[in-house]
């Protein structure tokens, strides 16, 4: 009998031990990632590609043979990844298996200013287009009266939605002043307007002549509109900075739709009424009814509205994030009931296992 209790014990152990086995160690990234990381809406165990093609300030010709070095923004992600690579005769770049994070591209090439790209890999796979200047590119995208000069450093700031939309009529400002600032106009090649007051349908600004010596912070501001903001940003001598900035409309939607109805019933209803008449007659009744209704009307017309439209918001934009949470939600609750499955199979084994003993001992 006891040897049989020693038994079951270690069986029931090896159960737990089991069980205790199946159970997740916890859901993406766990601890203290470096201030620098850009996690929101991304796992930290994604591996995604980077891609995409250099060109001219003509938005055409492509930058063959240059070299692109793709760094994480961080001394932890550096150590995750790092790779260099040459972009091909029609100026594509491939970049494979890069975790989730903030990066830079640094863009070197024969007659090309060196220019770097800071972005970051979310949750899928990032494409790139970019374009490098040379000096003449340059004159003809900045003007005559902002000339190239290499012992400065230059920042193009890029403001879009988290969907990669330019985002119009942002102002942009650095701290501390650069030499001068404007804005990129639409078209082919993109050239700076220096009297514009704001981004156009490019969502671009440009600061001219940063100090390499200074650390500047770059904000933007539009009307019910929120940006990252770019802090300790130290311009490197003799380089083009571009750096992609999301942000995104803080605007409460309305609990009421924008407008009424577009329009009242085509037709009247298709059959004879067997109750009270769902519609006011336009003149006198014809007929006099000759007792009460005997039915109720089962309904009004269906394209009468009856209260407030159903798709109308309930409230402000953070009920859309909970909407969002469920999925993750039911996902942890199947988890758990595989666990749950998996251990009442071991039970169920355990049970028969003991069954199988009994029988045998009493035979």
């Amino acid at each position: 009998m006891k040897k049989r209790h020693i038994f079951i014990a270690l069986v029931g152990i090896l159960v737990i031990m089991s069980f205790i086995a199946f159970m997740p160690i916890g859901c993406g990234y766990q601890g203290n990632p470096d201030s620098s990381y850009n996690l929101s809406g991304s796992s930290m165990t994604g591996r995604y590609n980077v891609s995409g093609k250099l060109t001219t300030a003509n938005g055409t010709t492509p930058v063959a043979q240059a070299t692109c070095t793709l760094t994480g923004g961080s001394k932890r992600l550096q150590a995750r990844f790092s790779g260099t690579c040459v972009t091909d005769s029609a100026g594509n770049y491939l970049f494979e298996n890069v975790p989730v994070g903030n990066y830079v591209m640094q863009v070197t090439g024969t007659d090309f200013i060196t220019t770097s790209f800071n972005f970051a890999v979310g949750s899928a796979s990032t494409v790139l287009n970019s374009t490098v200047y040379n000096t003449s590119d340059w004159n003809n995208i900045m003007g005559n009266d902002h000339p190239y000069d290499a012992n400065y450093g230059y920042i193009t700031v890029a403001y879009q939605t988290t969907s990669g939309t330019a985002i119009s009529g942002a102002i942009a400002t650095a701290n501390p002043q650069a030499a001068a600032s404007g804005y990129y106009k639409t078209g082919t090649p993109s050239v700076v307007d220096w009297n514009a007051t704001e981004t156009t349908a490019t969502g671009k600004a440009f600061f001219y002549k940063v100090d390499p010596g200074q650390s500047y912070f770059f904000t933007a501001t539009k009307t019910d509109y929120a940006f990252e903001s770019l802090t300790g940003i130290t311009p490197v001598k003799g380089q083009m900075a571009v750096y992609i900035v999301t942000g995104g409309s803080t605007a409460t939607p309305t609990a009421s739709p924008s407008g009424s109805p577009t329009g009242s019933p085509t037709g009247s209803p298709t059959g004879t009424p067997t109750g009270s008449p769902t519609m006011t007659p336009t003149g006198s009744p014809t007929m006099t009814p000759t007792g009460s209704p005997t039915m109720t009307p089962t309904g009004s017309p269906t394209m009468t509205p009856t209260g407030s439209p159903t798709m109308s918001p309930t409230g402000s934009p953070s009920g859309g994030a909970a909407q969002a949470a469920a999925p993750a939600q039911s996902t942890q609750t199947t988890s758990g009931q595989v666990h749950l499955a998996w251990g009442l199979l071991l039970l169920a084994a355990l049970a028969g296992i003991i069954v199988v003993r009994d029988r045998k001992n009493l035979s």
